[in-house]
């Protein structure tokens, strides 16, 4: 009998999408922070309104992108040292 992949069904996707409201939320909390912390009366940036406003929204998703690569290349490389490891 084949092994079922443990990335499938309705269990794989709530986790995912639990994890990523985690994440973007943890990323929008990150990001208002700097940009607050940054922000100063003659900043260049208070001149643009509207870009501001785009890259603090921007931000975090693109935040959320990474870190999902980033998880999936360990996960790719932990799965590589356990096959590794169980093979010899």
């Amino acid at each position: 009998m084949p092994q079922r992949p443990w990335r499938d069904g309705f269990r794989f996707i709530l986790v995912t999408c639990a994890v990523t409201c985690f994440l973007l939320a943890l990323n929008g909390v990150l990001v208002a922070s700097l940009y607050f912390h940054f922000n100063t009366p003659d900043a260049s940036w208070n001149r643009y309104p509207k870009l501001t406003q785009a890259v603090v929204f921007s931000a975090p998703l693109v935040l959320v992108a990474i870190q999902w690569w980033m998880i999936d290349v360990i996960s790719r490389i932990l799965t590589r040292r356990q096959r590794a490891g169980t093979d010899s």
